[in-house]
């Protein structure tokens, strides 16, 4: 096309012989110029076309992510579920009364207390966030995610205060009860009669460590929920077509 306006402009020039350097040398200007535009154009497009792509790959990236984090946290509320129903259904025994202490000691010990952290899974958005690539996506998308990683973030933090309080209860309950792996009773063996405080206290911190683990499958319930349908929600978002 270049080559077409040049043989005009040069036609043109020719007649009028005073003025055909000057023309000439404008018309090339002009030329090298509408070259250079065209070039930079040409580049943007490409530019612009290599940034979708990528953004396309990251967004497909993320939402794997979201999905296999949602189908994790599913199958922790279902276990946390079923934990809260043991332990609920303890304490219904433990409040029916007129139960020897012995009892309630081996009772509250065979609930199962299962511990967990939530450990989200966003990798593709971290690598994002830490390598500057969250310019890729729409600002409304990047904002999400960042909501999203800071309710990440505040579950995790709630896990690992209720995690730590679990442990302090259990060393406190260590005090009282014995933690051997015999399947005989402890104090019948030595013949020696345990001092009912100590067996009180123990059932104590029992009681604790039971209701911190109910806390913590509440926790995962709760969070999870929020943490689920807000992952529904951005994959949404990513999958619509922009305009």
């Amino acid at each position: 096309m270049i080559n077409f306006f040049r043989r005009i402009r040069k036609q043109l020039a020719d007649d009028n012989k005073p003025l055909k350097y000057m023309r000439y040398a404008i018309g090339e200007i002009v030329l090298v110029m509408i070259g250079i535009l065209l070039a930079l154009q040409v580049n943007n497009w490409n530019e612009v076309r290599k940034s979708k792509i990528k953004a396309e790959i990251f967004k497909e990236k993320i939402i794997s992510d979201l999905i296999n984090d949602t189908l994790n946290i599913e199958t922790q509320i279902g276990l946390a579920k079923n934990y809260k129903k043991n332990i609920q259904g303890y304490y219904k025994f433990f409040e029916s009364g007129n139960k020897p202490i012995g009892i309630l000691i081996d009772s509250a010990l065979k609930v199962p207390t299962p511990l967990y952290r939530y450990h989200p899974i966003n990798f593709t958005f971290l690598g994002m966030q830490s390598s500057g690539n969250l310019e890729l996506l729409t600002e409304r998308e990047s904002h999400s995610l960042m909501e999203l990683s800071n309710t990440q973030k505040q579950a995790q933090i709630i896990f690992e205060k209720k995690v730590s309080e679990y442990f302090d209860n259990k060393i406190e309950r260590g005090k009282y009860l014995e933690n051997d792996l015999s399947d005989s009773d402890f104090y019948d063996i030595i013949g020696v009669e345990p001092d009912d405080k100590d067996l009180i206290n123990g059932l104590k911190y029992q009681h604790h460590m039971l209701m911190v683990n109910d806390e913590i499958h509440g926790t995962m319930i709760e969070q999870g929920e929020i943490i689920k349908e807000e992952s529904k929600r951005i994959i949404a978002l990513l999958k619509a077509k922009q305009n």
